[in-house]
């Protein structure tokens, strides 16, 4: 069976005050229907940019040098506009990282969410009769366990909590995401307890529905216990993938096992490390593998050729020189 998504050799840059930083740096995934997939890595080596690819709002600056994103039988990429809204109204939806900044403050949530929910059934031939609109728009609110949803729908975002703001979000991203959530750091700026709720909640919601998932998050330990398959990227490059449980329980890339050491162990065993050297400059990025400048076990190669990845097993990969 083909796969429900699939990013091929994606190349984005942008200009930045006349210079071009080099980003994403030939990136592969897949992801298969009804599967939970989750993207890690350090701030800034790429995840939101891969997400904004694969749902094409890029923001102006940004160019798409190469590579393919096949959503189903439909190119992304070469996507007429007419193609891209009907996959956003019923097929693909994104939950952003801000929900404050992704909520209009001005407009009531009944006005946002019935959109929504107007738009994505005009997409499905469905009815679009006010009524209706109202119930799905009150269902689905209470699918995301929001007390009180008429109260809410009358509610501007200030009047929120940021926990009921992104709770409103995952249920825009049900009205029209029928098939595939791409959630970009869905608990950013919400307090521990807050982000547990929603993990666990999102997580329920993709199984009942029988959606997929890309699932970007720092949390690694939610990550590990929501997903089936995992990317591990760095500078733009997935430099690591496979089954949850093999990646984190045997790690190969060297980043990959420093990133899982610097998370910090509930026992207390002594304080996390981190890893050494920064995220290179995409200015001016590295030749060959592009951890190299702060990798531990570097050979000559690794600073001039990029490792192609290879299986070690279980359809656990890696791109490493260490295991070619």
């Amino acid at each position: 069976m083909a796969p429900l998504l699939r990013v091929r050799n994606l190349h984005v840059s942008y200009d930045v005050y006349g210079k071009r930083y080099h980003v994403l740096n030939g990136v592969e995934m897949e992801v298969n229907e009804r599967e939970k997939v989750g993207l890690i890595g350090e701030s800034g080596t790429g995840k939101t940019t891969t997400l904004r690819s694969i749902m094409r709002i890029l923001p102006y600056n940004a160019k798409i040098e190469g590579g393919e994103i096949y959503f189903k039988k439909t190119n992304v990429l070469a996507a007429s506009k007419k193609e891209l809204v009907s996959i956003r109204r019923k097929s693909m939806a994104m939950i952003f990282q801000d929900p404050t900044a992704a909520l209009n403050p001005v407009f009531k949530i009944k006005e946002q969410l019935g959109d929504i929910v107007r738009y994505s059934r005009m997409e499905r031939g469905e009815n679009t009769d006010k009524k209706e609109i109202h119930e799905e728009m009150v269902k689905l609110l209470k699918d995301v366990r929001l007390p009180d949803p008429e109260r809410i729908l009358d509610s501007y975002p200030f009047q929120l909590s940021g926990g009921m703001r992104q709770r409103v979000m995952i249920a825009m991203a049900l009205a029209s995401g029928h098939e595939l959530i791409l959630a970009d750091e869905p608990t950013t700026n919400l307090d521990v307890t807050i982000q547990d709720q929603i993990l666990k909640l999102l997580k329920k919601l993709v199984d009942e529905k029988k959606l997929s998932l890309i699932l970007v998050s720092h949390a690694l330990g939610a990550v590990r216990g929501m997903v089936d398959k995992v990317y591990v990227m760095y500078a733009g490059t997935i430099i690591e993938s496979g089954p949850t449980e093999s990646v984190f329980e045997d790690p190969k890339h060297p980043y990959t096992q420093l990133l899982l050491k610097s998370v910090p162990k509930l026992t207390g065993e002594g304080i996390s490390e981190g890893i050494p050297g920064r995220i290179p400059d995409y200015s001016e990025p590295p030749q060959g593998c592009r951890f190299h400048p702060r990798c531990p076990f570097v050979k000559p190669e690794c600073k001039v050729k990029k490792p192609i990845t290879v299986d070690v097993g279980g359809n656990h990969k890696v791109a490493c020189f260490l295991y070619e």
